[in-house]
């Protein structure tokens, strides 16, 4: 699908592997599980740590579909955008994350996915991405809408399609002028020194931008985030399980 056939997932068996097996997940929103609303829309987190996701606002809930799992934010603007809020607020320095997710661009404008945000600080985004009339992506990772730790319009190797399913894995390094990467399944989009310094970054919320107007244009399918850079190996473990559970071509 996105990596047009240049992509290849090694891992060990996915019948064999779980994300746990790997130590530092942070948090798990597993495809197809733990999705219950008796008045709460709630998608339970299996990482261990019980850090659900939840919303209870009726115009502020995402669209859940029992079919595919996803949970469509698509269409959201004004002052209640679809979105869902941790438990608890996750602080990470090096991080390595993984989202199985769908976005639709409208034609002609520019439209936002926002995956990750912490809205303790007001203007604060963990990851945004975008697309403008030019086809430009641009992304904010961290930092603040004033002062972003990592922000540009930078054009993506090979950015992702209108309407199709991939994993978005995004790694950040602990180094002082840290490393951010940004890969289309296993296919590298993008590598760049964004960050200058380690300072952590704290996610609250999934789905929407944080101070009102437009939400994820898409779906989310399934999230998984550790508190490390993961190894090459490791990391194509992740994927390859996540893949394989998402129905999604490499």
């Amino acid at each position: 699908m996105l990596g047009l056939g240049n992509s290849i997932v090694t891992s060990v068996a996915t019948s064999d592997f779980q994300l746990t097996d790997i130590s530092g997940l942070q948090l798990w929103l597993k495809n197809k599980e733990g999705v219950t609303d008796n008045g709460t829309l709630t998608w339970a987190d299996s990482s261990g740590n019980a850090n659900n996701a939840t919303q209870s606002t009726v115009n502020s809930k995402p669209t859940y579909s029992s079919g595919d799992g996803s949970f469509n934010f698509a269409g959201s603007t004004g002052s209640n955008p679809l979105h869902l809020k941790l438990g608890s607020n996750i602080s990470l320095g090096a991080f390595t994350a993984f989202f199985a997710i769908d976005m639709v661009f409208p034609s002609p404008g520019s439209s936002e996915f926002y995956i990750l945000t912490d809205v303790e600080s007001g203007t604060n985004k963990l990851i945004q991405m975008f697309k403008n009339d030019s086809g430009i992506f641009g992304y904010v990772l961290g930092g603040t809408a004033g002062s972003p730790s990592g922000t540009g319009a930078r054009q993506f190797t090979s950015p992702p399609t209108d309407g199709t399913k991939f994993v978005l894995v995004v790694t950040k390094s602990a180094a002082s002028s840290a490393t951010i990467k940004f890969f289309k399944n296993s296919t590298e989009m993008v590598s760049t020194t964004l960050f200058s310094s380690s300072n952590a970054v704290e996610i609250e919320m999934i789905g929407s931008k944080q101070n009102g107007g437009r939400s994820h244009a898409g779906k989310i399918y399934e999230i998984a985030v550790y508190n490390s850079l993961l190894s090459d190996d490791d990391r194509a473990s992740v994927l390859s399980n996540i893949v394989e559970r998402n129905s999604i071509s490499v």
